[in-house]
């Protein structure tokens, strides 16, 4: 994903922080979520942002305290186990593009940067 594609949603206000991987470990190839209030399901597509990096990733599998769930209601802090794909790591902050579309004049704004 281009970082000011990310920028212009981010500046319009068309996205909404689910969370911040914590912890990430090698072995089961997991990580480590704290939570906004906000749902999330498996097959989820998120946008992962890091200071070098960003890209789309999807919700393999969540865990809390070790079972399987197929979706969770968070509260705020709340810590659930994930796995995506493609891999993610430490300290990227997750982002899901809100369902409501931007207002016209928003999107007038995310083309002129875009063509910056």
């Amino acid at each position: 994903m281009v970082f000011r594609y990310f920028e212009a949603l981010d500046t319009n206000g068309c996205l909404e922080l689910v969370g911040e991987i914590t912890e990430y470990l090698d072995i089961p190839d997991a990580a480590i979520v704290t939570m906004k209030p906000t749902e999330l399901h498996v097959g989820d597509a998120l946008i992962a942002r890091g200071t070098r990096a960003c890209f789309i990733t999807k919700v393999l599998e969540l865990q809390d305290y070790g079972n399987v769930i197929p979706e969770v209601t968070a509260v705020d802090g709340q810590e659930i186990g994930a796995r995506f794909s493609p891999k993610t790591w430490r300290n990227l902050k997750l982002f899901r593009v809100k369902q409501q579309w931007p207002s016209h004049n928003a999107l007038k704004r995310i083309s002129i940067t875009w063509r910056q």
